[in-house]
């Protein structure tokens, strides 16, 4: 059986335009929902308050927003569309809400397949009775339940395309971790540029002690050139040096190699810095001697 969520392309024209599941037809006062473990359609709640639902409302499949559901979008259309119908829109604008003391973003776009409505390109072209009908019923609909919400003004199509992009690339990390898991999915932080990246520092650090060979004489973090020398007496030469520094093992963890047979036993708290070291591979233990 498909999967709502997680079988269906968003489509590739993202992210201006994609395809969307549809949850909530126009016009109903009644919060169907999706069910993330079956991919059907279930009743969340019939609305409180004398509210109904001022477009079709649904979200972009594959999509995971910050409030850890898919992403929602409210498809203006002339009719009203039955749940799970897939239909094709087209971002003309952003609303931001805070629910619960959480951003909630709704995509605002429009049925491509509505010649009434296909001809906008940005939502600041429809109605302004309309916009307002859109922002008036998220302010209101949770009143008779005690909650409060806030909803800002409706911001232009180039707010949105961020969201979407954003929302689709916390999906993709989310889903090769896996969704059984309850942690709360975070896209992955980009290194910092001051520090090398991860397999750059493994290289380096391959590289460094293969050239080094027994190379004794270390300070710090970096190779001292002007004390290092070599078993036969010779300087370092500038092929040993590291452009990076070499992190260390943290504290304790230097226990689980061989304790260092060299003489003067200089900088032997990693393997990295082990003289009697001469050709690394990353995650092995040093040769005996």
């Amino acid at each position: 059986m498909t999967h709502a969520w997680h079988d269906i392309s968003p489509g590739e024209h993202l992210p201006l335009e994609f395809y969307s599941v549809v949850e909530i037809p126009f016009g109903s006062s009644v919060k169907y929902e999706l069910d993330k473990q079956s991919g059907l359609i279930k009743l969340d709640r019939v609305l409180y308050s004398a509210v109904y639902y001022p477009a079709n409302y649904g979200f972009i499949p594959q999509t995971l927003a910050e409030d850890d559901d898919p992403l929602d979008v409210l498809v203006l259309c002339q009719e009203a569309v039955v749940p799970l119908t897939l239909i094709h829109a087209r971002v003309i604008g952003l609303m931001t809400m805070i629910d619960s003391g959480k951003r909630d973003h709704k995509i605002i776009s429009v049925a491509t397949q509505d010649p009434e409505f296909n001809a906008y390109k940005e939502a600041a072209e429809m109605p302004e009775h309309r916009l307002a009908m859109l922002r008036r019923f998220f302010l209101d609909y949770k009143q008779l339940e005690g909650k409060a919400v806030e909803v800002d003004d409706i911001q232009p199509s180039r707010h949105a395309l961020p969201i979407i992009e954003d929302a689709l690339a916390r999906y993709s990390y989310q889903r090769r971790k896996g969704f059984g898991k309850a942690t709360k999915a975070k896209r992955p932080e980009i290194e910092s540029l001051t520090q090398p990246p991860a397999w750059l520092t493994a290289r380096v650090q391959s590289t460094t002690t293969m050239a080094a060979s027994a190379c004794r004489g270390f300070a710090g973090d970096r190779f001292d050139t002007t004390t290092a020398s070599t078993a036969a007496g010779r300087r370092c030469s500038p092929e040993h040096r590291s452009r990076w520094p070499v992190p260390r093992m943290p504290a304790g963890s230097a226990s689980r190699f061989r304790s260092c047979k060299t003489p003067d036993r200089t900088g032997c708290s990693t393997v990295a810095h082990c003289p009697a070291q001469t050709r690394t591979v990353p995650g092995r233990l040093p040769p005996e001697r």
